[in-house]
């Protein structure tokens, strides 16, 4: 064998394994002490998007997409945590990741922890808590959510049933059961709005039943069935997901991806820990009829607010500027379904809170 032909022989060797398709392990999850940032894409940049399409060897460009705000998931251990979680997962969980509070008529959720096992085989979630009020709510699984089963390689499936309960005295009574179908359903290259990457594409159909009972509803509320379907691309050592979308019911796709701080006002970029840069908007009811209340912790008054409501399909429906003083927007002309409330702050904070127009 000459030297030219073993030279094209090691670069079709070599472009042969830069396309060869990458295993996921344990080694490639989140770590205590990880800060991933995310950024939320905006509706209009998802249309035109098919996030169905997969295979071997498939090239996924995602590089359009623009964000509307971002968010940072922390993960800590699980003595990092409120001392009253303890006895539902210091033995059940090996991580745990921080969530936002969240408050609206009358009730706040503090504390808040998804909490999650990781072993050579598995990455799980095996419950959640928080506080309601000040009053802790730990609820383990009754089984594990196995998220991903390892190693992740084209064409592998599995599943899994899990489900919870929990019962806040004196109101309700909530109980949720749930089957996850995976399926590795593709490998290739992915391009976001962060980079290109070597990545598989997992795809989850989430089939869950909801029901809710409470003595103080003058009816039942029959049981609700839902289906969710999740597409997600991993890729070696970013510890959690580049990109995740996320189809619901009335066909709508929700798409998050890992990414850099965006300014949206010219300031450098601040320590992962500082949340000024996005705006949290807390609205209520939620399904709303006519008017659609919100609270957004501007305390400027003499700061105007870019106010849009995008429907299920990313069209811009409602659109005009408000006095940060306000806190209701009549919503009584819009069609049944799915939007979005997006708020952009003089000083560049942005937030965005989906409702459900009955």
């Amino acid at each position: 064998m000459n030297k030219k032909t073993l030279f094209l022989i090691i670069l079709l060797l070599n472009g042969w394994f830069l396309q060869a398709q990458i295993t996921i392990t344990s080694a490639d999850m989140p770590d205590i002490g990880d800060t991933l940032r995310y950024s939320q894409a905006s509706p209009t940049s998802v249309i035109g998007y098919n996030f169905t399409t997969t295979g071997a060897n498939h090239t996924w460009d995602f590089s359009n997409l623009n964000h509307v705000s971002q968010s940072v998931d922390t993960f800590v251990s699980v003595l990092s945590t409120p001392i009253f979680y303890y006895p539902s997962f210091l033995t059940n969980a090996s991580i745990a990741r921080k969530g936002e509070s969240f408050g609206a008529m009358g009730f706040n959720l503090t504390n808040v922890y998804e909490f999650y096992k990781e072993t050579n085989t598995y990455f799980s979630q095996v419950g959640f808590a928080a506080q309601l009020n000040g009053v802790p709510l730990p609820t383990l699984f009754s089984s594990p959510d196995y998220i991903y089963r390892f190693p992740l390689n084209y064409g592998n499936t599995d599943s899994c049933s899990f489900g919870y309960n929990f019962t806040i005295p004196g109101l309700i009574t909530y109980k949720n059961q749930s089957k996850r179908v995976n399926v590795v359903d593709g490998w290739g290259t992915l391009t976001t709005p962060f980079g290109t990457f070597q990545a598989v594409r997992v795809k989850s159909t989430i089939t869950s039943r909801d029901s809710i009972a409470s003595d103080s509803l003058p009816f039942p509320v029959p049981p609700i069935t839902t289906t969710t379907i999740e597409y997600k691309w991993l890729a070696n050592g970013y510890r959690a997901p580049l990109l995740t979308a996320t189809a619901g019911g009335m066909g709508m796709t929700t798409v998050t991806y890992m990414d850099s701080y965006k300014p949206t006002s010219g300031a450098e970029e601040p320590a992962l820990s500082k949340s000024g840069d996005r705006l949290n908007i807390d609205i209520h009811p939620n399904p709303v009829g006519s008017t659609l209340n919100f609270i957004t912790g501007v305390s400027d008054n003499g700061l105007q607010v870019h106010l849009r409501v995008f429907d299920g399909t990313g069209r811009v429906v409602t659109n005009h500027k408000i006095s940060s003083t306000s806190t209701s927007l009549d919503v009584s002309e819009l069609k049944a379904g799915v939007y979005y409330l997006h708020l952009t702050t003089g000083e560049g904070r942005s937030g965005v809170a989906r409702f459900i127009r009955l």
